[in-house]
């Protein structure tokens, strides 16, 4: 579905030429809510600023199915890695220390030494995401990870009652849209889903952090860029 003539409008942060307002209609990126939930990420003070806006604004925010899996994923997996850490940080951890222990217990010796001499340049060696996933299918060591789960349910649920967002699915129609922006534009599935979404239902403007989208793409949509 194309929109003769129509080009992406690329608006920056602050986005103060937006006249936002009660009718206004916004999509939300994963990592813009990420973000929200990340004090430490350079760009949180102007995520939080932005949604406190949007929120006093009454504006209408929106994700899809896709975003909402993504979120609590990304969650789930950035918990587990900050409590690998948690000697190194010194900060309190979300599991047991003993439960931790455990988890590290399942890593191969050369991946243990790492974490126990806390050489930081050299935590990028160890596969976390692999070792979730092994501990994850493990039957009697998946109960290990369980806090991770219920934790990133519990904070997405608090980003979804606070912001009062509401779902958009992923249809037919918006399939065939994301695979015109990949043919056309070479977008990444997910740019090009959050996008298509966008358009079919009419959103006015898609939030993102994402610095890859360009302004020859042609859509109803405006993009907001922080």
């Amino acid at each position: 579905m194309y929109y003769e003539g129509l080009f992406m409008d690329i608006i920056e942060y602050p986005f103060s030429e937006c006249n936002f307002n009660a009718g206004s209609s916004i999509m939300m990126d994963t990592c813009f809510i990420l973000t929200l939930l990340y004090d430490k990420d350079p760009k949180n003070r102007e995520c939080c600023n932005i949604a406190t806006k949007l929120k006093l604004l009454d504006c209408n925010l929106y994700i899809t199915d896709m975003v909402a899996a993504e979120t609590i994923n990304q969650i789930t997996k950035k918990l587990f890695l900050n409590d690998m850490k948690y000697r190194l940080e010194k900060v309190q951890p979300v599991n047991t220390i003993s439960d931790i222990n455990l988890i590290i217990a399942c890593f191969n010796k050369h991946h243990r030494k790492i974490i126990r001499e806390k050489k930081l340049e050299k935590y990028k060696e160890i596969p976390f995401n692999k070792y979730f996933y092994n501990i994850c299918k493990n039957e009697w060591k998946k109960d290990l990870l369980k806090v991770y789960f219920d934790k990133s349910v519990e904070l997405h649920t608090y980003l979804e009652n606070i912001l009062n967002f509401e779902y958009l699915s992923i249809n037919k129609d918006c399939i065939n849209i994301a695979k015109t922006f990949m043919n056309e534009y070479m977008l990444s599935v997910n740019d090009a889903f959050h996008l298509a979404c966008s358009q079919y239902y009419g959103i006015q403007y898609f939030l993102t952090l994402d610095r890859d989208f360009q302004s020859n793409i042609q859509t109803t949509v405006k993009l907001l860029k922080i």
